[in-house]
């Protein structure tokens, strides 16, 4: 499975940022870095011209790996980045794989992990993380990728993203009398042309 590099894209303060257009591909890759102002909340993602509004997401999320999971149903974004109003240059770096099937009436199914800092600084302290398990209930395949702050602003951000098609597996046709060599044991087996392999 090859990987193609669709979208890079670098932003600056404002509310909403989005990816150009790409072609559909089955599986899609999303590296995403990005500050959020002082006094902004909650940036989430959405896909394609959906701007917010479309309650057709669902996701489960676990915080730091000890927390209850929250169930978000039908819900206008596929994960949110819930930062209260607290926003203070909090850095956030979110990686997200989704399965974007060939069919679009199919669910878009993703994974998403997820690094926050409180303080962009160096100063010390424990990074946060959230793992989500989300989708996409919507007739449409995934060709643009959006990052929207419900509140305030971004600071600056930057997102690559990448796709591929599902490679199909061709089982290798082995031709009658084909030899190999065991590693482990040094015997010499032959290939019957069907289905198995006779020690020399």
């Amino acid at each position: 499975m090859g990987w193609t590099r669709l979208a890079v894209a670098n932003w600056a303060s404002g509310d909403t940022w989005s990816t150009p257009t790409f072609t559909a591909h089955e599986y899609i890759h999303i590296e995403a870095f990005y500050s959020i102002a002082s006094g902004a909340s909650d940036p989430v993602v959405t896909f394609n011209d959906d701007d917010g509004t479309d309650d057709n997401y669902g996701s489960v999320r676990n915080q730091d790996g000890h927390q209850d999971e929250t169930v978000e149903a039908d819900v206008p974004y596929l994960i949110k980045n819930d930062v209260g109003n607290a926003g203070n240059d909090e850095m956030i770096y979110d990686v997200i794989d989704i399965y974007n099937p060939i069919t679009a009436s199919e669910e878009k199914h993703a994974t998403v992990h997820t690094c926050t800092s409180e303080d962009g600084s160096m100063a010390d302290g424990t990074p946060h993380r959230r793992e989500y398990s989300a989708k996409w209930r919507t007739a449409e395949r995934i060709t643009k990728i959006n990052f929207i702050t419900l509140a305030g602003n971004y600071d600056y951000g930057t997102a690559i993203v990448w796709g591929s098609d599902e490679v199909e597996t061709v089982v290798p046709r082995l031709p009658n009398g084909a030899l190999f060599e065991e590693s482990d044991t040094g015997k010499i087996m032959m290939f019957d042309g069907t289905d198995t392999w006779n020690e020399m």
